[in-house]
């Protein structure tokens, strides 16, 4: 067939998933044609659309959302630039705090949460005891927290949160 998928759109029959769309072949369809598909884009999502969804889409959409998160996440952090303050951790909720604080993404601190509380007052108990029934054991998996992590840690409320950020912005960073 002159116009089949195959002729029309090389780039797409490169994603047609063969092993589970067996009933017909790419040169045996067109391109507006309503018939279902199986797809596997290079990154491995697999999707069940029409062929004339995937041409009018030019791809794999869960590929372009990804992209599109990361433009507007991109696009949010060029209007309001980190500062290094907890409001930043606020307003990039999805944000680890070790990219809040301006660690590199390779920091490793090798430090236990006890030794963060040696010898402070009760506060800082109640934050260790939060982050300790939380499952927390080191200073590592404390910055590969995000904001809406933090924040659902039962019994750490936000002054205790300000607290913890000011310990790790204080022992960490410049």
């Amino acid at each position: 067939m002159i116009n089949s998928l195959q002729n029309t759109h090389i780039h797409l029959v490169k994603e047609w998933n063969l092993s589970k769309t067996d009933q017909f072949l790419p040169e045996e369809v067109t391109a507006d044609s309503h018939r279902r598909v199986w797809w596997k884009c290079t990154s491995g999502h697999e999707e069940f659309n029409p062929i004339r969804i995937r041409v009018r889409n030019n791809g794999c959409i869960q590929c372009k959302r990804e992209a599109k998160r990361i433009l507007e996440a991109n696009k949010e952090l060029d209007k309001n630039p980190l500062t290094g303050t907890f409001t930043d951790l606020i307003h990039n909720p999805n944000m680890k705090l070790i990219e809040v604080l301006g660690l590199p993404q390779d920091f490793t601190a090798n430090i236990s949460i006890e030794s963060l509380y040696e010898g402070d007052d009760e506060f800082d108990r109640r934050i260790y005891l939060s982050l300790k029934r939380y499952g927390l054991d080191t200073v590592d998996q404390i910055l590969q927290l995000t904001y809406n992590k933090l924040d659902s840690i039962r019994n750490l409320g936000e002054r205790s949160q300000i607290k913890l950020y000011t310990i790790l912005k204080s022992k960490f960073c410049c």
